[in-house]
């Protein structure tokens, strides 16, 4: 048995069990692998039940029963490499992330690892604060082994699960959030801190940059972080106006004092 790009898939055994779709029930037989999902449905699946899959609209129809739910169930999420890294021996890095079908959810998230990533990888995971809607999202890496590693692209390395604001102060640019699922507080996401926005700028300023490079970034930004608008409410104004005056064909001259 194959996976979707043709390499081969080892299992550790199978079953038939009771597989629930929404309101579809049936009795299938189900394969055990070591894989980075919870599961898959094969082809074997979808052509005998008759599925149809709209992506686009995130539906699946099982026997002509629509199933509108797909990754709208946003706790659990997967969160993926967006560009193959290496991370430097015994060394932190900073590197850009997706949520695959998360366009459009504007709720704050907070990223969790992944434990089967940290033990094939040996690699950490900061618990973060991003939103899900960004195309890409920040992530902070910690390889404490004593060789690089390289992470391609499309690896899994965490889940993303809601957070609830418990306090949003607009004029500070900063938002207190607490995790849903687990209930526990955002932790800081490195020695030096970054509003959100900045951090997004950041991330987006970084990404061909050495790791000396990127500290000093995010360090202008730190000590700059005065000149950025905070938040949409924090954008300011000014009384300075260029305008041109029409003299027609008369040439201009200062005026008399």
């Amino acid at each position: 048995m194959a996976v979707a790009d043709g390499r081969p898939l080892a299992f550790s055994g199978c079953g038939r069990l009771q597989l629930k779709v929404g309101s579809f029930a049936v009795e299938h037989e189900i394969w055990v692998a070591d894989i980075d999902v919870d599961a898959l449905l094969g082809y074997d699946f979808l052509q005998r039940y008759n599925c149809t899959i709209d992506a686009g609209k995130g539906e699946l129809t099982i026997r002509g029963i629509q199933h509108d739910n797909i990754e709208k169930n946003f706790d659990g999420c997967r969160v993926v490499i967006a560009k193959t890294v290496v991370i430097p021996q015994e060394s932190e890095k900073m590197v850009a992330a997706r949520i695959p079908g998360m366009a459009g959810v504007e709720v704050p998230a907070v990223v969790e690892c992944n434990e089967r990533f940290t033990e094939r990888h040996g690699v950490m995971v900061a618990k973060i604060l991003v939103d899900p809607s960004n195309e890409l999202v920040p992530l902070r890496l910690m390889n404490p082994s004593n060789r690089p590693i390289t992470l391609y692209e499309g690896t899994l390395v965490g889940e993303c699960y809601s957070a609830e604001v418990i306090e949003n102060n607009p004029s500070v640019g900063c938002r207190t959030l607490q995790g849903r699922n687990r209930g526990d507080g955002v932790p800081p996401t490195g020695p030096t801190q970054l509003t959100e926005p900045l951090e997004e700028l950041a991330l987006r300023s970084c990404t061909e940059l050495t790791e000396a490079q990127a500290g000093e970034v995010r360090k202008c930004l730190a000590a700059n972080a005065d000149v950025f608008a905070r938040s949409k409410e924090d954008l300011g104004r000014t009384d300075l106006v260029q305008h041109q005056i029409n003299t027609g064909a008369k040439t201009n001259s200062p005026s008399a004092t």
